[in-house]
């Protein structure tokens, strides 16, 4: 057989001793004025948790669409990024060929203005120019 200890017997006296509630309170009006606010406020609260949800909603929708805008601006930047580079690499390469051609034009110029020199001067000595100064012009 099942036995109580007593210090959990002491914990019910008066337990079995209470009224049965089968129906709703007496309508007491300061009850009944505090239950009506605990409603609207749990109303509020759900339309005001509601909102909150509209609004981090929204704001997720607009972090979405502003991480695709940034990833398509990346995209069109990147591709900027790799037509200028290789338009820069071209300019690199004609850059060079230009300073390779300036280089052998300054020589042959200053070749040509040797020969005029020393023409001028063998013409002014009176020698045959045939006969001392080979042609530069190839």
């Amino acid at each position: 057989m099942f036995t109580i200890p007593v210090s959990f017997e002491d914990g019910l006296d008066g337990w079995f001793d209470r009224p049965v509630q089968t129906g709703p309170d007496p309508i007491d009006p300061a009850s009944a004025a505090a239950d009506e606010r605990r409603l609207r406020r749990m109303i509020s609260n759900r339309e005001s948790a509601r909102r909150s949800r509209m609004r981090k909603q929204k704001h997720l929708e607009d972090l979405r669409s502003q991480v695709n805008r940034i990833r398509s601006e990346n995209r069109e930047i990147a591709n900027r990024v790799g037509l200028l580079s290789h338009h820069s690499q071209l300019l690199c390469l004609e850059n060079k060929r230009l300073q390779s051609e300036s280089a052998t034009l300054r020589r042959r110029l200053a070749e040509i203005r040797y020969y005029l020199v020393m023409l001028e001067l063998r013409t002014a000595a009176a020698v045959p120019i045939n006969e001392q100064i080979p042609s530069i012009i190839a």
